[in-house]
């Protein structure tokens, strides 16, 4: 699915506890199918950094409501909770999209 000018975004990058991204990959694999589910999630990507000490989730939704909504999902909280031992840190960039080509 294109990404859609206008729509609420985020950017969510995980970074990984030296030694632990394979670990925190495979713990983080099932956020995609909550994705999927969720109604007004309307693109979720999961992306590793080069060197496999991060990943960064592309998210776009419907609108604030559907944003909301999932990330209040109690799958996507048992999934986070589930990663904290392996986290080295957080940060989270929320956005619209102006374009793309």
């Amino acid at each position: 699915m294109s990404a859609e000018p206008g729509k609420p975004t985020l950017f969510v990058k995980f970074a990984a506890r030296e030694g632990c991204f394979e670990e925190l990959l495979a713990r983080m694999r099932p956020l995609i199918d909550v994705a999927r589910d969720d109604p007004g999630v309307e693109v979720y990507r999961m992306h590793a950094t080069v060197e496999r000490s991060a990943i960064w989730f592309y998210e776009q939704y419907a609108d604030a409501a559907a944003g909301q909504a999932h990330r209040e999902d109690p799958r996507l909280r048992t999934v986070l909770d589930a990663c904290n031992d392996l986290l080295d840190g957080r940060e989270v960039v929320a956005g619209t999209l102006l374009g793309e080509a």
